[in-house]
């Protein structure tokens, strides 16, 4: 139902005013397209100026101008695209109101222009050819399909070892009580689809594995100020998606202030934002982001604040909708592994975990920014309270180096100082001095003898939520 209220709001996302239903009308069908591969639909309102003033339609023509529409609707779009029509007085005013409801048979287009030229979708308020990112994942959508569950044509075969590879590695998330993972449990996880005698890798399984995309990367930097004139640090991330999560929380807090709360003997480090918080929204980009746009996930440490990126628009739902609580997967199978990894907690309430965790903790809560570019999440920072302060902090955040090598030794516990440096790229007194600090601050020990033994975890470089 349309009020005054929604007219006075001007047209937006899901409204668009006409004054009138001319004969032959491009633009309008252009709407009409772009609203049924919208989330939310749109209405538009016939008899009502683009300044919002209402002009009315006449009652006699409207049986006339409902046919009217229903017929240039049918004829120049396709697939079918059902219209609601009503009759609704505004301010004494007869205003002619059609209902476009989301379709499931994504994408919609102009039949003359084809569906690569024809598809439409809003931005704000107004009407734009879909982009090539986007026109795919409403052919994804219309074939009730998500990206990270597809095979792409430049996927190669996976070999035995990639299996054993990621089996470990999950297993090492879930430690002694996960069972052996199987490669048969990934084609029921859909992280692998047979074909023939061979084994090809599904968009999630390259993203968790050998990861081959190439804008499917974080990009971090931490600035000087509040702007992103000068640099202090920066760095990417590559690799499979859990090690850019661990890498990027490492980054973000070791560029944020820390503090220490001590309760008798025990102390417990302090960062400025909650850790519980950022791990989530990490974890929400990189699940939610779109991987079939040509863009990185941004992290960015200012004075001020701290912000993260997430490549592509909200799918799904509204901003509201997101803030009330809902998710709608983009990669539900990535976050399905997620989920069985114990990375996240559960599917969907990531924003209200955020926000519980800078309420628990005391801290500012986000702000959560949206665009056709991407969703950003903004935490405030702030000191450190003096109470939390009057410890001083002797253990620092762990390092890239130190971080790449304690999550090898998880997966590898009885790997060697020459294994591991061949694998990170890293010298073999660059090893043996990050397995020191490791040692030193309690992240690991040795079991067994040299040569037969192995490092055990005793607690994880992700800080304690508790």
């Amino acid at each position: 139902m349309a009020t005054i209220d929604d007219i006075r709001m001007g047209e937006c996302e899901v409204l668009e005013f006409k004054q009138e239903l001319p004969q032959k009308d491009r633009q309008l069908l252009k709407t009409v397209v772009a609203f049924a591969n919208g989330y939310q639909g749109g209405r538009i309102l016939f008899g009502v100026q683009d300044d919002g003033t209402i002009s009315g339609v006449e009652i006699d023509s409207i049986a006339e101008l409902k046919d009217n529409l229903i017929n240039m609707i049918s004829e120049a779009c396709t697939p079918q695209i059902y219209v609601d029509l009503s009759i609704e007085r505004i301010n004494d005013k007869s205003v002619l109101v059609a209902h476009v409801p989301h379709g499931r048979a994504t994408p919609y287009y102009i039949k003359k222009e084809g569906m690569q030229h024809g598809t439409y979708v809003r931005i704000g308020a107004t009407t734009r050819a879909a982009e090539q990112e986007k026109l795919e994942e409403l052919i994804l959508e219309g074939n009730n399909k998500s990206y990270d569950s597809v095979v792409d044509r430049d996927a190669r075969p996976v070999s035995a070892q990639e299996v054993t590879d990621l089996a470990t590695q999950i297993h090492g998330y879930l430690g002694d009580t996960a069972k052996k993972i199987t490669a048969e449990q990934m084609i029921g996880w859909k992280l692998l689809r047979r074909d023939g005698d061979k084994l090809m890798p599904t968009v999630a399984f390259r993203l968790l594995t050998y990861n081959d995309i190439y804008f499917a990367r974080v990009q971090c930097g931490a600035f000087k100020g509040t702007t992103t004139d000068a640099f202090l640090d920066k760095k990417e991330f590559e690799g499979a998606v859990c090690e850019q999560l661990e890498q990027a929380q490492a980054f973000i807090l070791r560029h944020i202030n820390i503090g220490a709360e001590v309760n008798g003997l025990h102390r417990t480090n302090i960062y400025e934002i909650p850790v519980k918080a950022i791990r989530e929204a990490l974890s929400n980009a990189i699940l939610h982001r779109n991987y079939l746009q040509h863009a990185h996930i941004r992290v960015a440490v200012f004075d001020d604040r701290v912000e993260i990126f997430s490549p592509g628009a909200l799918y799904g739902i509204t901003k509201q909708q997101m803030l009330n609580g809902c998710s709608s997967l983009r990669n539900p199978i990535l976050a399905d592994v997620f989920l069985k990894m114990d990375i996240v907690e559960k599917w969907g309430s990531g924003i209200h975990r955020i926000c519980a965790a800078c309420q628990q903790a005391g801290t500012p809560t986000p702000r959560f920014e949206t665009s056709e570019a991407g969703v950003t999440v903004v935490f405030p920072r702030t000191q450190v309270s003096k109470e939390k302060k009057s410890c001083p902090v002797t253990q620092k955040p762990l390092t890239d180096k130190q971080q790449a090598v304690l999550h090898h030794l998880r997966i590898h516990p009885s790997a060697t100082y020459d294994k591991i440096g061949a694998e990170l790229g890293l010298s073999r007194d660059a090893v043996k001095n990050a397995i020191s600090k490791l040692k030193n601050d309690g992240y690991v020990i040795r079991e067994g003898a040299d040569k037969k033994g192995a490092w055990k975890i005793l607690k994880s470089e992700k800080p304690s939520f508790d």
